[in-house]
């Protein structure tokens, strides 16, 4: 685990952010269709997802990930009416993580697009621990090192203390433990069509 808080950027800077050094993490991998339409929805699925089409993720909680003051440049959408809220930074369409459209679900997907790329989050947080929807990859895609319910779990408990003692509160992607701090724009049937067939070119 690294010893100091992990800085994130967008691709270009205006959008900044740190994760706590405390912050219970698990390096998961990806390859589910909505991950791979995003990327596309997005137009950058050439660095966000590998040759197999997975997209490296650190999985935590929200409440050790802070904005910095100056970083206004967040966004969201949705591929979906109910589906999980997906940020990215509008300046330069910089994907940064998932989350879900309830705060008191406290969990957070941190995208490799703004940590770095794959090899500095292995770098400082290991290999990938959990392939998740394998079956939407691309060729030779690896489970990963640890089960699935282990890793499950870890991931979990966390995200179960946060909405036991109040922690999702401090979470920094709603405003009044409520709302998105940025309204999030929902795909029309067409638009996540258009981005999903890219998946299967």
């Amino acid at each position: 685990m690294p010893l100091s808080d992990r800085q994130l950027s967008c691709r270009c800077g205006q959008f900044r952010a740190s994760l706590a050094a405390a912050a219970p993490v698990q390096h998961i991998r990806c390859y589910c269709r909505d991950c791979q339409t995003y990327a596309h929805v997005l137009d950058c699925a050439d660095v966000t997802l590998d040759e197999c089409r997975g997209t490296h993720i650190l999985a935590t909680v929200q409440q050790y990930l802070s904005f910095t003051p100056d970083s206004n440049s967040l966004a969201c959408i949705s591929l979906s009416a109910d589906g999980p809220l997906r940020w990215y930074a509008k300046c330069c369409d910089t994907p940064i993580a998932n989350t879900a459209r309830s705060p008191r679900f406290a969990y957070v997907g941190i995208v490799h697009t703004c940590l770095g790329g794959p090899v500095a989050v292995t770098a400082a947080y290991g290999p990938t621990r959990l392939s998740l929807h394998t079956k939407s990859g691309r060729g030779a895609v690896s489970s990963g090192v640890l089960d699935t319910a282990a890793v499950m779990a870890r991931i979990m408990g966390p995200v179960l203390r946060a909405r036991i003692d109040g922690g999702w509160k401090r979470g920094p992607f709603f405003v009044d433990h409520a709302r998105p701090v940025s309204s999030p724009r929902i795909l029309s049937p067409g638009e996540r069509e258009q981005a999903r067939r890219k998946t299967f070119e």
